[in-house]
């Protein structure tokens, strides 16, 4: 049962990270819970439950946000900004994910000053913009607010996500083996 809870838990987070798809991802997750629940001798398994409880509750906050923005975007915004205030939500959903939803939605608007602010806030988490939002609509949104596009490095070197970072070791390690 546990190696099935895993599994689960896996492809949950595939189609998050390749697909962003958290439809799918949600139906993995609570595939998971039912192998853990199912699993009485799993080890720590109540801890397990707890959080996978807690990325369930998360993963369909930010679906039912998804699902709001054509019928209730009010709503949608509410959701996605309690997200973002909650803090530690990186462990469920890419908080990328979140601020990209709100950018688009203020740009399909045409609320351009309301996107801008949410791609300042982006960059103050230093969450690199390009593998979320469009550049076009990011261009378009700059220049709808009379503002020059920073590159993306520009905000200064803190802009690593956890797998570049990674990345930068191992280029490291490599020139350091090539002898540059």
């Amino acid at each position: 049962m546990q190696q099935l809870a895993v599994f689960y838990d896996a492809c949950a987070q595939v189609e998050i990270d390749e697909y962003r798809d958290y439809e799918k991802a949600l139906g993995a997750l609570q595939d998971s819970q039912k192998f853990i629940i199912k699993g009485k001798e799993i080890p720590q398994r109540e801890e397990k439950l707890a959080s996978l409880d807690a990325r369930i509750r998360l993963v369909q906050r930010f679906v039912e946000a998804r699902k709001c923005v054509k019928s209730n975007p009010d709503e949608m915004i509410r959701i996605c900004n309690a997200i973002l205030d909650q803090g530690d939500v990186e462990a469920a959903i890419r908080v990328g994910d979140v601020y990209a939803l709100l950018i688009e939605y203020f740009h399909s608007v045409a609320d351009y000053a309301r996107a801008y602010a949410v791609i300042e806030r982006m960059r103050a988490a230093n969450i690199i913009l390009s593998p979320y939002l469009d550049q076009g609509m990011v261009h378009k949104i700059h220049a709808e607010m009379g503002v020059e596009v920073q590159p993306e490095g520009a905000q200064g070197q803190g802009q690593w996500q956890e797998g570049d970072q990674q990345q930068g070791d191992i280029g490291e390690e490599i020139d350091e083996e090539v002898g540059h």
